[in-house]
Order: C-alpha cells, then structure tokens, then sequence
C-alpha cells in the first residue's frame, strides 16, 4: 500500500515536471497538448467559442543582448506571473518556449480575445516599465487571435493564432 502510494507520488511529480515550464513555473506545451484537445471537443459538442492567443514578446532578444540572459529570465517569470494574474481562472495558459505564449480560452469569442489581448499588452508594458528596460526600446508583446472551428485540433488552432500574431508584428501595433 505504501509502496503504491509512492509509485502514485512519484508519478504525479514527474507529470508535473513535464507539463510545467521550468523558468517561470506555468503549464508549457506539452500541458496544452494534454489538456487542450478535451477543452475544444467539450466546445465542438456543445457548440459554444473557444478563442487562442499566440503572444510573442517584441524585441526581447534585445534584453538579452542589453542585461543579459538573467535579466531576460526575470522579464518572462514576471510577464508570466502578470499574464497569469489578468487571465480568467479557466482560461489555459502556457509558455510554448522562447518568449512565445498561447491563452486558450473556453467560451471566448472574438470580443473576448480582443478585450484579453488588450490586457496581455498592458500587462507587458507594465512589466517593462517596472523593469526600467531603458536602453531598449519598446519592448512589447505581439498578439494573434485565432477562434476555434469544429474539425480543428489544438495544433491547427496554435498555427491560426500563431498566423494572426504575425499580422499584428507586422503591423507593429505598439503596446500602451
């Protein structure tokens, strides 16, 4: 019994490691792997939204190279904490690596992604100012919104949002 207890433990531990991003401590890509497919087949059943965001952070290779790797560590621990602070409580967050992170969320709509987005900016130029970044400029987030259509798998929702990112990079739509 106690040994199986253990084996239980053991095996909860090693999930979560895998499933968690080890700098800043959010789910990473192999967690919305696991959990996003439920999420959007409950959606397709039930036949109500499910938007993503894909935010990539802007000119962030110029932290780097400016403070150094330590102080880009700090900037997306503290660009994690504050996203995870503005998403709902059922929304799925996660670091997919770099500084690249997608919000999937179960009954969000276009409006819905839009008002987030707008959040997720503020919260990157909060988090900037805070850090006094000065000597880089306008370090800021890019975001694109993807909404979920019946048929689609996590991946394909990933390379949507990921596509629509793209177009607000391009467009350089600047951060507050």
């Amino acid at each position: 019994m106690a040994g199986d207890l253990l084996h239980v433990k053991i095996h909860e531990e090693l999930t979560r490691q895998r499933e968690s991003d080890e700098l800043t401590g959010i789910p990473n890509r192999a967690y919305l792997r696991r959990h996003g497919p439920p999420l959007l087949h409950l959606a397709e059943r039930r036949g109500s939204p499910v938007a993503m965001l894909f935010c990539d952070l802007d000119r962030f290779k110029a932290v780097n190279d400016t403070f150094g790797h330590e102080t880009g560590d700090a900037v997306l621990r503290d660009v994690a904490r504050a996203m995870a602070g503005r998403v709902r409580t059922y929304d799925l967050l996660a670091r997919l690596g770099g500084d690249e992170f997608v919000v999937l969320m179960p009954d969000a709509g276009d409006a819905e992604g839009a008002v987030m987005a707008e959040r997720i900016r503020h919260c990157v130029a909060e988090v900037a100012g805070d850090r006094n970044l000065s000597g880089v400029p306008g370090l800021s987030v890019s975001v694109g919104l993807a909404l979920f259509t019946p048929g689609q798998d996590i991946d394909d929702l990933v390379r949507a949002a990921d596509a629509a990112m793209y177009v607000d990079k391009r467009n350089d739509i600047p951060s507050p």
